[in-house]
């Protein structure tokens, strides 16, 4: 069982949203991973991803992690090394400066996990 609500800061209150992810069953997670499968094809393909393939690769990640009993520490830790700003589209990364990912997966205690920029933008000079 999956059951997770994901909380989405940006730069600016109004690009705040949340979105809930809830797979009850083995056959839910079934169709759930094959839709990580085809967002890892268009990486590997070196095609931009999405605001919600973003999500979608986080909480594969996370899921698999937490089911390996990772420390809650070191997946904070590998989730924001997942992607690089090149990986996703224009403005993504300014869509996402804080994520809050909450709830249970299986029959584990809810957790909570929260990333302060988890796709890094590079600072840009510019030269006169």
């Amino acid at each position: 069982m999956i059951d997770i609500q994901i909380i989405i800061k940006g730069e600016k209150a109004q690009n705040s949203f949340s979105q809930k992810y809830y797979y009850p069953h083995e056959s839910d997670e079934e169709i759930f991973f094959n839709s990580v499968q085809l967002v890892i094809a268009r990486i590997e393909k070196k095609l931009k991803i999405n605001l919600n393939e973003v999500l979608t690769i986080f909480l594969d990640f996370l899921v698999r992690e937490h089911r390996k009993k990772r420390d809650i520490d070191e997946i904070k830790e590998n989730l924001s090394k997942l992607l690089t700003h090149d990986q996703v589209l224009i403005g993504v990364p300014e869509l996402v400066k804080k994520i809050e990912f909450s709830g249970r997966i299986d029959l584990n205690p809810k957790f909570t996990i929260v990333l302060n920029e988890p796709i890094l933008i590079p600072e840009y000079i510019i030269k006169a």
